[in-house]
């Protein structure tokens, strides 16, 4: 259990990491979980100004890259942003 703080709208399971789930929290942002024995927070993005609502990792990465990119998107003011998860 992990409080991220907003209603949850969204949950996407890593392509090929079982232990991290990007979550989006509507009025709180998006989160990247490590889920495993505890539950822990290890990104989060806040830039979108209304409901954070969609989320999806790009299952094209770059070969020898340790973060993942990220897509997620804002309902009310039609935004999308692309960022970095960092693999810690």
């Amino acid at each position: 259990e992990y409080n991220v703080g907003g209603g949850v709208w969204r949950l996407k399971w890593h392509p090929n990491d079982a232990t991290q789930l990007l979550v989006g929290a509507m009025y709180n942002g998006f989160h990247v979980l490590d889920v495993g024995e505890k539950v822990a927070c290890s990104a989060s993005f806040m830039d979108h100004t209304s409901i954070a609502y969609g989320a999806d990792w790009c299952q094209a990465q770059k070969p020898g890259s340790e973060d993942m990119l990220v897509g997620t998107c804002s309902f009310y003011d039609h935004v999308v942003h692309v960022w970095r998860n960092p693999k810690e």
